[in-house]
């Protein structure tokens, strides 16, 4: 039981995660299609023109995008979800 617990545990947090990443992209692409100029990310030098008080973040880090945070993501999340779809199998066997 403990081990199911922990199992669904860290698959909600990598979830979260995974919904946390999706909706930073589609901030990002919303205003890459409405405003790409207000598209600013850390580090890189801009015009006070271009920050613009009317988005909540205009400032990313190139890390909010980055492909290999959703490689590493998406391959703990599908092992994640193997473990609790067994883990609840079991219970169910064991009358749970």
């Amino acid at each position: 039981m403990r081990e199911r617990k922990e199992a669904q545990a860290e698959l909600l947090l990598l979830t979260t995660e995974a919904k946390l990443f999706g909706k930073t992209l589609e901030d990002i692409g919303k205003k890459l299609q409405s405003a790409p100029e207000f598209v600013v990310f850390d580090n890189q030098e801009t015009s006070v023109r271009y920050s613009s008080p009317h988005f909540e973040k205009s400032i990313y880090k190139a890390t909010d995008i980055g492909g290999e945070f959703v490689l590493t993501l998406t391959h703990g999340i599908r092992p994640a979800m193997d473990r609790v779809s067994s883990l609840q199998q079991e219970a169910r066997k064991l009358g749970f």
